[in-house]
């Protein structure tokens, strides 16, 4: 890292938080706007920079993140890299209560049934994180709303902490009512009258069933207005990267009989159908069995392939539809090798993580392409299964 924000005087557990410079920058931000967006692409940290964020501006009192589940305890992980020392509780994972807890971790889906203890806490400040997932009316949205002293009313003040971050990696939608939510959270006029909001940006107007909001208009004068109060920054903008390359590379199957019948049987009973008539259920079923086979035709070509990496020195993301190969894999290169499958907990995928990341003889990781399709941050050579394995 080169650069360290310069933080408040007295916030001493913060003061080697080790921050790029566009992350300092995304900081001060936060703190000077109090109730913001941060859009920034995925994998640019912003979850570190609202941590420490709000531990620079309100150093005391509670803090509550609402998230989806699955980034509960990765949330819970970054608060103790800034603060080792920090009282954090988890609702739904921890089996007793903290306390007296300064970070309080809760998911979106069980906001409700614990709703009289949040909505009876005095928050110093409010996280949502995945923050799109509030922008349909919904009870969940209702839930968040309230936390964040949001009323219905059109002028009415907002009553809840002065400082509430919204991170999103997808702030800009091809609906502009989705930041209607957005907007009212951190206070922004344009954001009193959703009837008004849609005349404005999204191409309004009036049928015999009532008013159609899902349309967009005024493009420009909405993204001049969004960035009032948010602060998006890409990959390309803010590191300097190499560029990503994809290379497809072909695997000789001719060896494997199993994988060229199934190619020959696909096609015979292709040939044989009716257009006129699908069926997409067979259709799958069969494409899905050829699948399987050339999955099993390509899988020593793959791991050929990843022990070349490994040997010049790099380590493997791998990622694969079949939870088979993820298996495979791990048995061929035992303790090497990390998996992130379905079957993992929300614990055991954190630590694959931090394994593949910190212990330099974990040199695979192997993914499920759904189990693994949650951010997780490598920096390492990477292996699509579509192209090996898939």
């Amino acid at each position: 890292m080169s650069s360290i924000i310069a933080l408040p005087p007295g916030v001493d557990r913060v003061k080697d938080v080790h921050l790029y410079p566009y992350q300092a920058d995304g900081v001060a931000f936060l703190v000077s706007k109090k109730r913001t967006i941060l859009g920034d692409d995925m994998g640019l940290g912003k979850t570190r920079q609202a941590i420490v964020a709000m531990e620079s501006a309100v150093p005391e009192g509670p803090v509550l993140i609402v998230c989806p589940a699955s980034l509960k305890l990765n949330w819970r992980r970054e608060i103790l890299l800034v603060d080792r020392e920090a009282r954090v509780e988890v609702i739904g994972f921890d089996k007793t209560a903290t306390a007296d807890p300064r970070w309080v971790i809760v998911n979106y889906d069980i906001l409700r049934k614990h709703a009289e203890r949040l909505h009876g806490i005095a928050w110093s400040g409010i996280i949502l994180d995945e923050a799109h997932f509030i922008k349909n009316n919904s009870q969940r949205t209702s839930n968040c709303l309230k936390l964040l002293g949001v009323s219905d009313a059109a002028r009415a003040p907002l009553l809840g902490p002065d400082y509430v971050f919204l991170l999103t990696g997808t702030p800009l939608t091809n609906r502009p009512r989705d930041l209607f939510n957005l907007l009212r959270c951190v206070g922004h006029p344009a954001a009193r009258s959703f009837l008004s909001f849609a005349k404005q940006y999204c191409d309004a107007y009036k049928n015999d069933y009532g008013w159609v909001t899902t349309g967009a208009s005024n493009l420009d004068e909405l993204n001049l207005l969004m960035k009032e109060v948010m602060l998006r920054r890409t990959k390309d903008e803010v590191l300097d990267l190499p560029p990503k390359v994809r290379s497809w590379i072909p695997v000789d199957i001719s060896d494997s009989k199993a994988a060229l019948k199934a190619n020959e049987t696909f096609l015979d009973w292709y040939a044989q159908t009716d257009p006129q008539k699908p069926n997409d259920t067979e259709f799958l079923a069969k494409l899905t069995k050829l699948r399987v086979a050339l999955h099993k035709a390509k899988h020593k070509a793959v791991g050929e392939r990843i022990r070349d990496v490994i040997e010049a020195g790099q380590k493997v993301v791998v990622f694969t539809c079949f939870n088979e190969g993820v298996e495979k894999h791990k048995a061929q290169f035992k303790d090497a090798a990390v998996a992130i499958t379905g079957s993992c907990s929300a614990q055991q995928r954190i630590e694959a993580v931090d394994r593949f990341q910190s212990d330099a003889s974990v040199k695979l990781a192997i993914c499920n392409i759904i189990a693994g399709g949650a951010p997780v941050t490598t920096g390492h050579h990477t292996v699509t299964g579509r192209g090996f394995g898939a």
